[in-house]
């Protein structure tokens, strides 16, 4: 009787082991043969994540290893927008259950950044980034997204520094950070940005690179200048000013702007400055 029920006991861990690979081919089966799936159907084949741990005994790691291998399952089908609503909801709670997890996080950057899933893939990139503080390609995949997707510089210059501060190759650190730097140059609040400039420049270890960050605000902080006598060409002569030429002729400014880099400054069909790069110049950047 003793050993009849110890085996009982020992083997009692497979019954939700069981249930969680039953749901999960049960659910698997579905997401292959469904045909266009409405909201309520997502939500029925997106277990919440508390179940999920519950089948899984427990065990919130084999979860997520569960949640994810099912997030891989839809990333196999068909580009059907529903399908991504569904990965998306997958993924997420895979990073709730585990933030850590590597393969989690390729994914989100891979798939549902590319997917209008960019609200998701930012969640899981940023849990990813707290969570592995030795991992640069978190926060850099999140740097990316907010650049290239939101066409946000200042937000994406800010996680480019958090990968830098992750990174534990020297090189990496200086290039991040410089990227960086480059990017907040670009940021549409030209002061805002030139505070950061001078406020990484200040924080930095490495004088080479702190002189190019200073080099990027001395540029940041003539645009500013010709900003200024853009405005003041366009109050005293009723009309904006078609090139920088307009405002030294008109001797709003005394002389030409000397770039650090070797470029060149233009008026945007906005009336804005900016920066026209010369091709001698281009390997300084």
């Amino acid at each position: 009787m003793f050993t009849s029920v110890k085996s009982v006991r020992d083997h009692f861990y497979l019954i939700p082991l069981s249930l969680a690979w039953l749901i999960f081919a049960t659910t698997t089966h579905r997401m292959e043969h469904a045909a266009q799936q409405t909201s309520t159907l997502e939500m029925q084949v997106a277990i919440p994540a508390f179940i999920q741990v519950i089948l899984s005994g427990g065990d919130r790691y084999l979860a997520t290893n569960i949640t994810v291998f099912r997030a891989l399952t839809v990333n196999t089908q068909d580009n059907n927008p529903d399908r991504f609503v569904i990965q998306s909801k997958i993924q997420t709670d895979a990073a709730s259950l585990n933030p850590f997890h590597e393969d989690n996080y390729y994914l989100a950057a891979a798939n549902l950044s590319w997917t209008n899933q960019l609200d998701s893939a930012q969640e899981i990139l940023i849990k990813a980034s707290n969570a592995r503080s030795f991992d640069m390609l978190p926060p850099f995949y999140c740097a990316f997204n907010e650049y290239y997707f939101r066409h946000d510089t200042l937000s994406g210059a800010k996680w480019l520094q958090i990968a830098s501060q992750h990174s534990s190759n020297e090189e990496d650190k200086i290039a991040l950070a410089k990227l960086a730097a480059k990017w907040i140059s670009k940021g549409t609040d030209r002061r805002q940005a030139l505070n950061i400039l001078k406020l990484m420049a200040n924080q930095s270890r490495y004088s080479n690179l702190r002189r190019q960050i200073m080099m990027r605000a001395d540029q940041l902080n003539q645009m500013i200048t010709i900003d200024e006598a853009i405005a003041a060409y366009t109050e005293k002569f009723h009309r904006p000013p078609s090139s920088v030429e307009d405002l030294v002729s008109s001797r709003i400014l005394q002389s030409h702007p000397n770039d650090p880099f070797g470029q060149s400054y233009i008026i945007d069909s906005h009336g804005m400055t900016q920066v026209q790069g010369n091709k001698k110049h281009d390997n300084r950047h």
